[in-house]
């Protein structure tokens, strides 16, 4: 009996020392060490399933993945060896990595790879290695706990969207002086910093906005890109420079632009330029409140947005005038304006939203192109050409006729802080209400009728090709594009048949209205929210207008209304 019973013990004893369980899973043999499931005999790990939450992933194996159905037990803590390669997207959200925490990252690590982290609600705290040299794209994108990030000396690469959506992240980020690549929108929607710190080493902006939407109270202006600045906010921004056009262009939006820099402009020992911010002979902004400015002699540029939502009846514009940038008068109250002979060129939309303007003069002959769009008073008898080399564009008279949107025009003059009294304007008569081009009905092939109750939406990257629930859609005339964040635009009216639901376009307000199963979603043009259900949602990009043709961001909508969106 004695014998027995000490054999009992000894079996439980070694059963109480052996780490490892070997087993039949699936048809595949798997092994079980410290909480991770091994492919038998191989250094693959196929999922964790242990109970502490801490999962230790050891130097050189093979992550295949952390999550399987059923099997997989939550993880609070990811620590992860060096030298390990990730054989799979170790994506948060696919791996259902929704209760970790933490993550630490070894020595000997070189890459997080795409997608590594994304998608984690809960991850607060992530400790990168001194070994490391690239952060691939998306990699913590979608973690709105994450608090902050030390990024190491050394670090070569920050990939597109690496930290987009880290709401709660603040303190310092000082990008290492080793970075020479950085990846639009990598750090936007990402909370509030303190002071960002963009090393010389970086010389090219990308398409997408660094930190867009991101609050900063400092950041400075690379060397490198002095030339071709990014576009920049903070409350305090640092460049060595002089003030250029350029630099101004980029940081107007900013805090430190607005309440420092152009502070003291309107100073009379300014002498003629009291009231114009200006910089290489260029106005970068009007600051005074005259309803009748005089722009100084010796101008010979007028930026963007220069005199944009003012309050105003008529410009005065010098003889040494050579050029009127796009925007430089959008939504003044102007009622009218002479082109001086000298100006060269007046750049697209540079008078746009004019909605007031009734008499333009041209004394010179510019390369003027649709200068005044939204201005339908413009008549071919009230725009008056005094040098017949003129070559105004065949569109310059596209809104001729055409009943301003005079409830509008006052709205966004009100949003951005100016209050003028509505006087009645006379409605213009010179020509028919132009009628917009529809899209036509875009046909699935597979089928004559509409795709009803889709689930699925699949988008063919090299072709531009998209299916719904496998059945190609076939689009007759406007056809679906990637726009300039990356984002396939399909046109408006091919949405409602693609996704079995109601799309109405309000051409007044620029508003596009989704509806399907009492689910309602809008987006308007010029807006990066989209609101589903009265809630907003934040997009990194917006509804686009391209050659009369209206178009909105396909994933945000099909995923708003529920579908799988499936990339190729």
């Amino acid at each position: 009996m004695k014998k027995f019973i000490s054999l009992i013990v000894t079996l439980t004893v070694i059963l109480g020392t052996i780490n490892t369980v070997v087993f039949s899973a699936g048809g595949a043999d798997t092994e079980v060490k410290d909480g991770l499931v091994y492919l038998n005999g191989t250094n693959r790990i196929l999922y964790y399933a242990g109970d502490d939450g801490i999962c230790t992933v050891p130097e050189g194996s093979v992550v295949e993945g952390l999550y399987r159905s059923r099997e997989s037990k939550s993880i609070k803590k990811l620590v992860v060896g060096g030298d390990v390669t990730f054989d799979c997207v170790l994506s948060g959200e696919v791996q259902r990595l929704t209760d970790l925490k933490e993550a630490v990252f070894g020595e000997g690590i070189t890459e997080i790879p795409y997608q590594c982290l994304m998608g984690c609600p809960e991850l607060e705290s992530v400790t990168l290695p001194s070994t490391l040299k690239t952060i691939g794209d998306d990699a913590f994108r979608g973690c709105p706990k994450l608090k902050s990030i030390s990024l190491p000396d050394g670090l070569e690469s920050i990939g597109e969207y690496a930290f987009y959506g880290t709401k709660s992240l603040s303190g310092d980020v000082i990008i290492p002086d080793t970075v020479t690549y950085l990846g639009g929108g990598a750090f936007s929607y990402s909370g509030n910093l303190g002071k960002v710190h963009l090393p010389d080493s970086l010389s090219e902006m990308p398409d997408k906005a660094w930190f867009s939407g991101t609050k900063k109270r400092e950041i400075n202006i690379p060397d490198a890109m002095l030339d071709n600045p990014p576009w920049l906010t903070a409350d305090e921004i640092a460049f060595n420079s002089d003030m250029t056009v350029k630099i101004y262009n980029a940081v107007r939006d900013s805090e430190w632009c607005k309440e420092k820099y152009l502070k003291g402009k309107t100073d009379k020992s300014l002498g003629s330029y009291k009231d114009f911010a200006v910089a290489e002979d260029t106005v970068l902004k009007y600051l005074g409140d005259d309803k009748n400015p005089v722009v100084p002699e010796g101008i010979k540029s007028i930026t963007e947005y220069a005199f944009a939502y003012r309050d105003m009846d008529t410009v005065t514009l010098p003889k040494s005038l050579e050029s009127i940038d796009t925007s430089a008068f959008a939504y003044t109250t102007l009622k009218e304006v002479v082109i001086p002979k000298n100006v060269k060129t007046v750049s697209d939309g540079a008078f746009r939203e004019c909605e007031l303007i009734e008499k333009v003069t041209f004394e010179g002959a510019p390369t003027v192109g649709t200068a005044f769009p939204e201005s339908g008073l413009l008549t071919k008898d009230n725009v008056i050409i005094k040098d017949n080399a003129i070559k105004l564009s065949k569109d310059f008279y596209a809104f001729e006729g055409v009943e301003n949107n005079l409830d509008y025009f006052y709205e966004r003059l009100a949003d951005n802080g100016v209050s003028v009294d509505k006087a009645p304007v006379a409605k213009p008569t010179a020509a028919p209400e132009a009628t917009p081009v529809p899209t036509a009905k875009p046909q699935v092939t597979s089928s004559p009728t509409p795709v009803s109750e889709p689930k699925t939406l699949e988008v063919n990257g090299a072709d531009m090709s998209i299916n719904v629930d496998g059945k190609a859609v076939d689009f007759p005339d406007a056809k679906p594009y990637v726009d300039d964040y990356g984002r396939t635009q399909v046109p408006v009216r091919a949405v409602a048949e693609m996704l079995d639901c109601d799309v109405d376009w309000n051409g007044d307000t620029k508003t596009a209205t989704v509806t399907r199963d009492g689910g309602v979603i809008t987006l308007k043009y010029g807006s990066d929210i989209m609101t589903v259900n009265d809630k907003p949602v934040q997009m990194d990009t917006s509804v686009i207008i391209k050659n009369d043709r209206t178009y909105i961001p396909i994933r945000f909508v099909a995923e708003a209304l529920g579908l799988a969106v499936e990339w190729k």
